[in-house]
């Protein structure tokens, strides 16, 4: 058995806020090849994670505290979901189907959430990023996540080439 305490997650989540991508993970499986990956992930405000999806795989997403919301994407990006996740929110979490196109934003200062998908973990093939949304890192981030922060539903967004 293990147990997690609040204290871990209060750390993963400062780690979060001195990290350069503003997140941080607890794993709480033992290894790659377990067949359920589970894992905490601390998020912070700012954080970009990058419309992907999984596509041979499902996933299921739990906001324990904060607030994200979640988006849902066709294949063409255009937003075709926004729904607020956390305990005071519309959701509380998300169980996506392989292919599904998605993203987080964190709306609060601080967020944490729970994470489980089949394993093993393999991490050249287990997500495929949207070709239609700026790679982490790139200059074109700053833009797209404020897009992300306010985009309604049926909006699409142009990279600039």
């Amino acid at each position: 058995m293990k147990l997690i305490s609040n204290q871990q997650l209060s750390d993963m989540l400062a780690k979060a806020g001195e990290a350069p991508r503003k997140r941080s993970h607890l794993v709480i499986h033992e290894s790659h090849e377990d067949t359920v990956q589970r894992l905490f992930i601390g998020l912070k405000k700012g954080t970009y994670v990058r419309p992907h999806c999984h596509p041979d795989i499902g996933e299921l997403g739990i906001v324990i505290n904060g607030r994200c919301d979640f988006l849902a994407f066709d294949d063409a990006g255009v937003l075709t979901r926004r729904v607020e996740l956390g305990p005071d929110g519309e959701c509380l979490a998300f169980d996506l189907q392989p292919g599904d196109w998605h993203s987080l934003v964190v709306q609060s200062d601080e967020a944490l959430f729970l994470e489980a998908k089949p394993g093993p973990y393999r991490p050249d093939t287990i997500s495929r990023f949207a070709d239609w949304a700026p790679p982490e890192g790139d200059e074109g981030v700053p833009k797209f996540l404020e897009w992300m922060t306010n985009a309604q539903v049926g909006s699409s967004y142009s990279i600039e080439k």
